[in-house]
């Protein structure tokens, strides 16, 4: 890909693979990932404050990440 690479390039790349492709955010973001080659342990420096909430909302409704207080997940 072409664009410079920046958090609002890749987070509104994000949010346009969850719109039109009904992706789920973890699956926007790796394809992203993908797409931009980057490794998906580097992308948390591309990835805006609501992208993370929406994110980790989905994880818990998903039972993909842990929410017991004793577990704290830094983004």
């Amino acid at each position: 890909m072409n664009a410079i690479l920046n958090k609002n390039t890749f987070s509104k790349t994000v949010e346009e693979k969850i719109k039109n492709n009904h992706e789920m955010y973890i699956d926007a973001i790796i394809n992203t990932c993908a797409e931009f080659d980057i490794e998906p342990e580097d992308c948390k420096k591309y990835l805006r404050g609501g992208l993370v909430s929406k994110l980790a909302a989905e994880s818990v409704k998903n039972k993909l990440l842990i929410t017991d207080s004793s577990s704290i997940i830094e983004f």
